[in-house]
């Protein structure tokens, strides 16, 4: 084992050390779950072991020459419909169990406005905790629900599980469930599997969006950093934790709780809401944070930036721990105008809220005025690093792809990848995706190229797109799909579909520049 625990550090409770130095890239464990379930009937995952419903091809009834891929899949004969990959899986003892509660868990969950995949995981684990009972006693069995924290962090959280419980367990007993069985679902144990899946279960994320979620013991003993020297992923239900810094020996291995884009008081909320603690990182204890919430500082002949620093406040009364802000600025050491801040805070809340409604969607043309405009009158109020500016050009580029306009949605793009390495300072899926999705454009540049190219020749017309342009659009595609390859590397392992896909496109790329051939007009 590459990882050691210890249990000395009063401060931080349990802290895991590697045992050995490590480069970056290596692999620290790999896992299986203890239980996992897709987030999305849609997803095409298997509803057991969420590995990828597989693609076949198939010929059609009408042209039995023309193939179209088809997912093949397995509906489940016991009654709740969902879809498995094999036989092997549909017919799993736990599922064959959780099969008869699925349509209760599932009518408890919409009345009492549970998150549906939620409660079919914590279903999952409630009757897989009888099943293997030794494995979850010495696995996840262990791990901490937190559960009083909740009681005072997040009551109106808490209070849903139990109105979940009450209203389930009344349902199985209306029902007349064995009483053998009705046991499993006792009010107090379902609380307490909630509390412990949101405290220790991690997501598999694919295109920004969260497409599975597991209970995972190994994972879960790792602590929390906003700059974190570990990163997970996923193949099916194994999760792999590997090292994205290089470490010595008996250094302390960190994962990251949540989204580290996200500016501090964001962090902050969401890891004492769903985790119950306050981070104490380097990132968290400062004002700086990467500048992602610094806005101007108007201090007499100051040319700096003021930025809040989080702190937290204890309710002697209940016990519960809420956040605080406290702007100023670190150059000048003045505190922040009240005005001023509510000010430039107020225009960015209706901007963040005018980008996220993605209304380039319905009128591009439209969405890249306002939200110009909208940004010109910022540029000068917030920094060049600004969690403002991140959306903001992540949308652009985004709109100008619905423009056909590749070069400016590519220009865009890039200042995304340079912000997400300003915060990340590390290799993460993060970078993968940004340095993969400018490979992209650059590959739907020089596509769109080749169209008008064969347009004016149809037209016996002139083209503006020289043919070195267009070679060096095809290899700069090819060097961005190889620095997404390179950095899916050490966070994936060159195994992973997320590296082998990176793989295909280079050899595509690779392919495509030894075939291609462009004459001038």
């Amino acid at each position: 084992m590459s990882y050691r625990i210890d249990e000395t550090n009063k401060e931080i409770g349990r802290d895991v050390k590697s045992c050995e130095s490590m480069t970056k890239g290596s692999l620290l464990f790999e896992e299986q779950s203890f239980a996992s379930i897709p987030l999305s009937l849609t997803s095409n995952l298997c509803m057991l072991c969420c590995s990828s419903l597989v693609e076949k091809q198939a010929t059609t009834t009408t042209t039995p020459t023309e193939k179209t891929a088809v997912t093949s899949s397995v509906e489940c004969t016991y009654g709740c419909g969902y879809k498995f990959c094999t036989e092997k899986c549909m017919s799993d003892i736990v599922h064959q169990l959780e099969c008869s509660f699925i349509n209760r868990t599932e009518q408890a969950s919409r009345e009492e406005g549970i998150d549906l995949y939620f409660a079919l995981l914590l279903l999952r684990i409630l009757i897989k905790k009888h099943v293997e009972n030794d494995r979850f006693n010495e696995t996840v069995g262990r791990l901490s629900s937190n559960r009083e924290a909740f009681k005072t962090n997040n009551p109106t959280w808490l209070a849903k599980q139990q109105r979940f419980a009450d209203t389930l367990n009344k349902y199985l007993v209306n029902d007349k469930v064995e009483e053998s069985l009705l046991s499993f679902f006792d009010h107090d144990e379902i609380v307490n599997t909630a509390c412990t899946i949101i405290t220790n279960s991690f997501g598999e994320t694919s295109n920004n969006t969260t497409i599975t979620n597991g209970f995972f013991y190994q994972a879960a003993l790792l602590n929390h950093s906003c700059q974190p020297n570990a990163f997970f992923s996923f193949n099916g239900d194994k999760l792999q934790m590997r090292v994205v810094k290089d470490m010595d020996k008996d250094d302390s291995i960190y994962d990251s709780y949540v989204d580290l884009l996200l500016p501090t008081y964001e962090r902050q909320l969401g890891l004492l809401k769903s985790k119950n603690f306050f981070c104490q990182c380097k990132r968290c204890s400062t004002r700086e944070d990467c500048h992602l919430s610094s806005i101007n500082c108007v201090g007499k002949d100051c040319q700096s930036w003021i930025a809040p620093l989080i702190g937290k406040k204890e309710n002697k009364e209940d016990g519960s721990t809420s956040l605080t802000v406290t702007w100023g600025c670190d150059d000048c050491t003045g505190t922040a105008s009240e005005s001023h801040v509510k000010n430039i805070q107020d225009q960015l809340v209706s901007f963040t809220k005018y980008l996220e409604k993605r209304s380039y969607r319905e009128n591009a043309d439209r969405f890249v005025e306002q939200a110009s405009v909208t940004m010109a009158q910022l540029e000068n109020k917030i920094h060049k690093n600004h969690h403002a500016r991140l959306q903001y050009h992540l949308h652009m580029s985004n709109a100008y792809i619905k423009l056909q306009q590749f070069n400016e949605s590519i220009y865009h793009a890039k200042v995304v990848k340079r912000l997400v390495k300003n915060v990340l300072q590390c290799d993460r899926g993060e970078l993968v995706d940004c340095y993969k999705t400018i490979g992209q454009l650059f590959e739907q540049l020089f596509i769109w190229c080749v169209s008008q190219r064969m347009n004016a020749q149809e037209q016996q017309s002139n083209t503006i797109v020289s043919p070195q342009a267009m070679r060096n659009y095809l290899a700069e595609s090819h060097k961005y799909y190889l620095k997404a390859h390179q950095v899916a590397s050490i966070c994936y392992g060159q195994d992973h579909q997320q590296s082998t896909n990176l793989q295909s496109l280079i050899k595509k790329t690779d392919i495509t520049m030894a075939a291609v051939t462009i004459t001038p007009n």
